[in-house]
């Protein structure tokens, strides 16, 4: 197991509220932030790997936005599936993770500004490497992970949204140069496959090649792709553009 060697202490600017030891030697965090934003709760659940040292070498930092079955007010919530989940049950994650919470009622289309000053916030107070930052999101996050990847195309190395709603006119011209892979189930009723492909198609003909992976027979819960190294392993094969 991996010993964890982090000097929370150099970075910290006054906004935790509480903090949870894992097994694996990681740690989840409670993180207040001070901006204020309706489609925002001040608090996100940031995850910390056994051997974050920012001192010594700057963590990657990937940002999830969750789906609707998850808003509210208590970010404990959030351990509950997807990159906070895998996180938690694995001893070598190498991400900070950063998963911010949307009030009940909101969508994270709402107000991207605020979603990239939390990220900038968790950047600095987290010492991760800013060219090393990724985002992703399921269902409704999945359509926040293409829209905020496409407001701040040159804030992230990779988008990987999955099973969310597009606007692909909108969207597509801001993710020209993005480095994606889509997930969608091939039978999913809630968000149907159509809105990924729509947007693939788009990004395709601007000349863009995205990932796309179409899970046979399965429907909307794909939260177990998570759980795919390959994934991350993409990921940080990526950079954000100098």
């Amino acid at each position: 197991m991996l010993r964890r060697t982090f000097v929370f202490g150099a970075f910290s600017t006054g906004y935790l509220l509480g903090r949870t030891q894992l097994s694996d030697g990681g740690e989840h965090i409670v993180h207040r932030s001070s901006l204020t934003s309706a489609c925002l709760q001040p608090e996100s659940l940031v995850y910390l790997p056994p051997e974050h040292n920012p001192e010594k070498k700057k963590s990657p930092l990937l940002v999830w936005l969750h789906g609707a079955s998850l808003r509210g007010d208590d970010v404990q919530m959030l351990r509950k599936y997807g990159p906070p989940f895998v996180a938690e049950k694995r001893g070598d994650f190498p991400f900070v993770v950063l998963s911010p919470q949307c009030p009940v009622g909101q969508l994270w289309t709402a107000d991207s500004v605020s979603l990239m000053n939390l990220v900038d916030e968790a950047i600095v107070e987290y010492g991760v490497d800013p060219r090393r930052v990724y985002l992703t999101g399921l269902s409704m996050g999945g359509g926040g992970a293409w829209y905020l990847g496409s407001q701040y195309p040159h804030r992230f190395g990779a988008v990987v949204p999955m099973c969310g709603p597009t606007q692909p006119q909108q969207w597509a011209a801001g993710l020209r140069h993005m480095p994606i892979w889509c997930f969608h189930g091939e039978k999913d009723k809630v968000v149907p496959l159509r809105r990924s492909r729509d947007m693939v198609q788009a990004l395709k003909k601007i000349g863009n090649k995205p990932k796309f992976t179409i899970l046979k027979g399965k429907g909307h819960d794909i939260t177990g792709q998570y759980n795919d190294d390959d994934i991350y392993e993409w990921m940080l094969s990526k950079k954000v553009k100098a």
